[in-house]
């Protein structure tokens, strides 16, 4: 009977944060999902709501895409390069870094709010652009990561788009 008692007040607390994050009481147990209700993520931002809170200037934006490691990989890259040294990736252009962090608490919204911001980087990009893959020929890439699906496919046609090998000084010139 617990069971039953248990996965009652779950729908009802299902519903009611769904509609209005009130107290509720099911005659057996009685919970406040007011707590709950405020930790979830807000609405995902757009594209363009991405873009300004964006600090992107001309030549400065480094995409990479890789195994796991990569965001680091691209920080070291940043110090030890001196090409990149003006260069940024998508966590140090932020106008308030901790505005994406409301984001961060759901994984859905998170890997969402990644999506939606990685393509607003990509639109909000010019100049050279580089981006930091493993080492291969031309467009080679894993399909359906998000330099695959959000920023090749976005990065603005003027824009020259060079591929840098994390693990040699090897570039090639893959767009513009």
């Amino acid at each position: 009977m617990h069971l039953l008692s248990f996965l009652k007040t779950a729908v009802l607390a299902s519903f009611a944060i769904t509609s209005i994050a009130l107290p509720i009481n099911t005659g057996d147990v009685a919970v406040d999902i007011r707590g709950i209700a405020d930790k979830r993520a807000p609405p995902l931002p757009t594209v363009e709501e991405c873009k300004a809170q964006l600090n992107v200037a001309s030549d400065s934006t480094l995409f990479y895409s890789g195994p796991s490691g990569y965001a680091g990989k691209a920080r070291q890259a940043i110090k030890a390069r001196d090409y990149l040294k003006a260069y940024k990736i998508l966590g140090q252009m932020w106008k308030n870094p901790s505005w994406q962090n409301q984001w961060q608490n759901d994984e859905q919204a998170s890997k969402d709010f990644f999506d939606i911001c990685s393509q607003a980087l990509a639109e909000a990009s010019s100049g050279t652009v580089y981006v930091l893959l493993p080492e291969d020929k031309a467009r080679n890439w894993q399909s359906g990561t998000v330099w695959d699906r959000k920023e090749w496919p976005n990065i603005p046609s003027n824009a020259k788009v060079i591929r840098i090998n994390p693990d040699n000084e090897t570039q090639e010139t893959i767009k513009g």
